[in-house]
């Protein structure tokens, strides 16, 4: 019999995301496959949050840390990092407390896993990049609007 290792889940769902119900399946299936025990009472979900929400704010991801702290030897299973935090610094803030407790984050889409060194350099990168691209989106969308005004007053004066 092959060694299982302990898994708690983290799911957060906006109403861009698919449904919780869709993640946790292949967070399962992720971890049958790699020989991670998830129980049922391991899993916590935040429905409809925010990534930009504090920990503090979240009832799922508040009772896992909770759970990390009485047993820190389960990994936090994840669907892809940003479903925790969008945010560069809750997100290290986070996986700091997790280290305290000896846990790491494995996230099921990005194939990462912070218990390593190399896992930790692959979420800083993938953070920064997913923060960079949020900041161009928001810039883009300023500038179309801004775009679309001055298109419409040319087009206006025009006639």
């Amino acid at each position: 019999m092959t060694n299982t290792k302990p898994a708690v889940c983290y799911i957060r769902t906006t109403n861009e995301t698919p449904d919780s119900k869709i993640l946790l399946a292949e967070i399962q299936a992720y971890c049958q496959k790699n020989n991670f025990l998830l129980l049922d009472h391991d899993v916590f979900i935040d429905e409809n949050i925010s990534g930009n929400t504090p920990l503090d704010e979240r009832t799922g991801l508040k009772t896992l840390v909770e759970r990390i702290k009485r047993d820190d030897k389960a990994t936090v299973i994840v669907y892809r990092l940003d479903q925790v935090f969008r945010n560069m610094r809750m997100t290290l803030e986070f996986t700091e407390l997790l280290s305290q407790h000896d846990t790491g984050i494995v996230s099921v889409k990005e194939c990462i896993d912070t218990s390593s060194p190399a896992g930790r350099l692959m979420l800083q990168i993938t953070h920064s990049i997913s923060e960079h691209e949020k900041w161009l989106l928001k810039n883009k969308c300023k500038c179309g609007e801004c775009c679309c005004c001055v298109s419409r007053l040319s087009h206006e004066s025009s006639h």
